[in-house]
């Protein structure tokens, strides 16, 4: 989950660092909420919260990936 929070932080910030797009965009909400998740997940021990975290982190991604790739005008952003 560490590394996926590494991961995460580095996507959000790759198109700002080489001018393609600004700080804000309407995906930094989601990605924010997807690294909380894999951040917290690295730092709880309890198997029961990681597995929860786990579904949140699967439904976000799935969920996202629908809303923001597979919905009409989905590209023109």
């Amino acid at each position: 989950m560490f590394a996926m929070a590494l991961f995460s932080i580095l996507v959000m910030f790759d198109g700002w660092v080489v001018g393609v797009e600004p700080v804000w965009t309407v995906y930094r909400p989601l990605q924010l909420w997807s690294v909380a998740l894999y951040v917290v997940g690295a730092v709880v021990t309890s198997p029961r919260a990681q597995h929860l975290l786990a579904w949140l982190a699967l439904t976000t991604y799935v969920v996202a990936g629908f809303f923001y790739r597979f919905l009409p005008g989905a590209f023109g952003s």
